[in-house]
């Protein structure tokens, strides 16, 4: 008689909505963040403490990111690594490269919103590339 190997899922419930309360602080915070700044508040302690705000939201959700990641087994860890390092390699070229043709004089000015979109496109697609070359 075999005994069948249970493995354990990939993504509890208690992981799935930790990681969805996190993304959402992190949205309300900067959201609420950069509404506020667009007022242009004379006073830097109110400046200096919304935009605290917004990047203890942000703190927030890379705490979740940490948690799920550190919750896999040792396997899945190393795919969430690798796609992370080259999520982080694609965009830190990416803003090289924009600071270096910014200093040419070929490109006038880089949103942080374009630089934070490539951060969080190239971050899914690493980690499928990442998991489709592990699994």
């Amino acid at each position: 008689m075999a005994i069948s190997q249970s493995t354990p899922p990939t993504a509890t419930p208690r992981r799935v909505k930790i990681f969805i309360a996190a993304i959402a602080i992190w949205l309300v915070t900067y959201v609420a963040a950069v509404r506020i700044l667009d007022y242009h508040i004379p006073n830097p302690w109110i400046r200096g403490g919304v935009a605290a705000l917004g990047i203890c939201g942000f703190l927030v959700w890379m705490a979740a990111a940490a948690f799920a990641i550190r919750s896999e087994n040792e396997f899945n860890r190393r795919v969430y690594l690798i796609g992370t390092a080259c999520a982080f390699a694609v965009s830190a070229t990416f803003v090289f490269a924009c600071n270096m043709l910014q200093r040419a004089g070929f490109v006038h000015y880089v949103p942080l919103t374009t630089i934070l979109l490539v951060m969080f496109i190239t971050w899914p697609l690493a980690l499928a590339f990442a998991s489709r070359h592990y699994l």
